[in-house]
């Protein structure tokens, strides 16, 4: 079956990319991390698999927020605001005549879906966080973050290693030596964002608290 078409939606002066599959009774926001390909998304069979079955109950929407993906780029240093990609969430909805929809936010795309919640309780059916956080990293009052030895250490391994894969071990290790996943998830980096962007969007995440 082919990738559903994509489609652009305006946020401000930016162009949003997002698709949507399915027509189900409830819309389904997806939001991914803070770099993500929809483009890329369907060359993994795991992951086509895991939006199909979304798509087969729900309106599934996803999208690549500003600045990474098929969207529009934007200057290293003028990266979005929090408020900024949360309000992509927004700009995606009113292009595809969503009123209301559950949002489904995976890892540093949960920050968004939560501050999306916290801003348009009336738009939003259900929020469902996957693999996400309050805060990334660890404070006095939140001890369940990443310690600043880890960020350095991931940080750096960003900087040197971006789009060859180096994160298959991270994010899925027992499929990170199986055949063709690691090329596939250096090009989902790829195309997720450019590499020297990928170090900077790190740095915002380190900041936000939605606490």
């Amino acid at each position: 079956m082919e990738p559903p078409v994509t489609q652009y939606a305006k946020s401000g002066d930016i162009l949003v990319a997002y698709q949507e599959l399915g027509e189900g009774d409830v819309d389904l926001v997806y939001c991914a991390e803070f770099w993500h390909s929809i483009e890329a998304q369907w060359l993994e069979p795991r992951f086509e698999a895991f939006l199909r079955r979304l798509a087969s109950f729900s309106r599934l929407i996803s999208f690549d927020q500003r600045g990474t993906g098929l969207s529009d780029p934007v200057p290293v240093s003028e990266l979005p605001t929090l408020e900024q990609w949360m309000d992509d969430v927004r700009a995606v909805m009113d292009a595809a005549d969503s009123e209301r929809a559950a949002l489904l936010g995976s890892g540093g795309g949960g920050l968004m879906t939560m501050l999306f919640a916290a801003t348009y309780p009336e738009r939003t059916a259900a929020l469902i966080l996957l693999n996400s956080f309050a805060r990334l990293t660890r404070t006095r009052d939140y001890p369940w973050g990443t310690s600043p030895d880890y960020e350095e250490e991931f940080v750096e391994k960003m900087r040197s290693g971006w789009g060859q894969g180096v994160f298959a071990d991270v994010v899925a290790p027992s499929a990170a030596n199986e055949p063709g996943f690691r090329e596939w998830w250096a090009r989902y980096e790829r195309l997720g964002t450019r590499v020297g962007a990928i170090v900077p969007i790190r740095h915002v995440l380190q900041l936000v608290d939605v606490r």
